[in-house]
C-alpha cells in the first residue's frame, strides 16, 4: 500500500503484492552493444573444431570482459586460440589494427595471405 499526493488530495493505492524479479544470466558469450558486437559469436556453447562437439562456456561473457580466453575464426574455418588480461574489446582491437597494418602476427599474417578483412573476423571467448 502507497500514498500519493494527487493535486491537493492524499490518495490511497494498492499496488498488489510486492514481487522482485531476479534475473539470471546464461553462460555464454553475448553482445554488450558496443561497436565490436558486430564481430561476436553468440552462444552458450563453443564447437570443438576438431571432433565436432559442443563445449558448454563456463560464465557470462561480453567484449567487456576481462581476464579471459578467446577464440578468433575466419573464413576459411582456421581458429586462433588466445587468453588476454586486458580488456577482450581492447585486445579485439589491436588484433585488427594488426591486419590493418600487415604487422607480423599470426592472426595479422593469416588474414592478410588468405585475403580476409577485419569485417570477417569474429571471436568467441571460451573462459
Amino acid at each position: 500500500m502507497s500514498y500519493s499526493k494527487a493535486g491537493a488530495k492524499l490518495v490511497k493505492a494498492d499496488l498488489g503484492p510486492s514481487t522482485r524479479h531476479i534475473q539470471t544470466r546464461k553462460n555464454g558469450t553475448y553482445l554488450c552493444g558496443s561497436s565490436h558486437c558486430i564481430n561476436v559469436l553468440k552462444g552458450e556453447w563453443i564447437h570443438h573444431p576438431l571432433k565436432g562437439t559442443r563445449i558448454p562456456i563456463r560464465g557470462f561473457y561480453t567484449c567487456m570482459s576481462t581476464y579471459a580466453v578467446y577464440s578468433i575464426k575466419c573464413p576459411c574455418g582456421e581458429t586462433y586460440e588466445g587468453k588476454t588480461i586486458q580488456c577482450v574489446r581492447d585486445r579485439l582491437t589491436k588484433h585488427k589494427l594488426a591486419i590493418r597494418n600487415i604487422l607480423n602476427q599470426p592472426v595479422a599474417k593469416h588474414f592478410n595471405e588468405s585475403g580476409h578483412s577485419t569485417s570477417q573476423l569474429h571471436f568467441q571467448i571460451l573462459d
